[in-house]
């Protein structure tokens, strides 16, 4: 028999080091499961994106922060931990940053966004590309 079984898992963190460890964790635990179990552990580790931050002077930063000014938004940044098309474009030396939308109870099937969030955000992007 040939039996088999794949897990297919994520690891997010801004902190290198507290990456390195949890994906070190998730790899010896997975070795003493297979161990326990007579299987075999046949792993690979692919890095699709990694974290980044952006300098508070980044020119990216100064355009949207005018943009925001010009159109009445409140500017500020805040650190996440999601993953999105930024982190490969950084990941790629391309400077790029994400603008909430304001959408609530995202990821469920109750995600929405109100009309007034949805027309501020697309007057902050016509600002943005037309400035």
């Amino acid at each position: 028999m040939n039996d088999k079984a794949s897990i297919v898992a994520e690891i997010r963190s801004r902190n290198a080091d507290k990456l390195r460890k949890e994906e070190e964790h998730m790899h010896q635990c997975l070795w003493e499961a297979c161990k326990e179990s007579g299987a075999e552990l046949q792993y690979e580790i692919v890095q699709n994106s990694a974290g980044y931050q952006i300098p508070e002077d980044a020119p990216v930063l100064r355009r949207l922060e005018q943009a925001c000014q010009k159109c009445g938004i409140h500017f500020f940044t805040a650190a996440s931990g999601g993953g999105s098309d930024a982190n490969v474009f950084n990941t790629k030396g391309m400077t790029a940053v994400n603008i909430s939308t304001g959408m609530e109870k995202v990821h469920t099937k109750e995600e929405q966004m109100s009309l007034k969030n949805l027309e501020q955000c697309a007057t902050l992007l016509w600002e943005i590309v037309t400035a």
